[in-house]
């Protein structure tokens, strides 16, 4: 299955590791990084509804083990194959952070 990221999840990305090579240290943000990645991109494909159903409808919610992130995504039709989903990767959100409307 293959997996896009939205703008906005790779703007997430970005901001988390900025956020942590400015608090933490550049190995740390990128570690952080690295495990979210790997979460997405090694567990997804094979077990799509790995995550639980997300808090906005037609969600899931995938929480990345060992750092304090969720990777909010949908499953949906692909663009390119009408018989084929895709997985959208929409957020990746702190769990502590407040949540969009939509």
């Amino acid at each position: 299955m293959q997996i896009k990221w939205t703008d906005l999840a790779q703007d997430d990305l970005d901001r988390v590791e900025d956020y942590i090579s400015r608090t933490e240290h550049a190995s740390i943000a990128l570690a952080t990084v690295l495990t979210i990645l790997d979460s997405v991109e090694l567990m997804l494909p094979i077990h799509p509804k790995a995550g639980r159903l997300g808090r906005l409808e037609g969600t899931r919610e995938l929480v990345v083990s060992n750092v304090p992130f969720i990777v909010i995504y949908r499953i949906a039709q692909s663009n390119t194959d009408a018989l084929k989903h895709e997985l959208q990767i929409l957020r990746v959100m702190h769990d502590a952070q407040l949540w969009p409307l939509d």
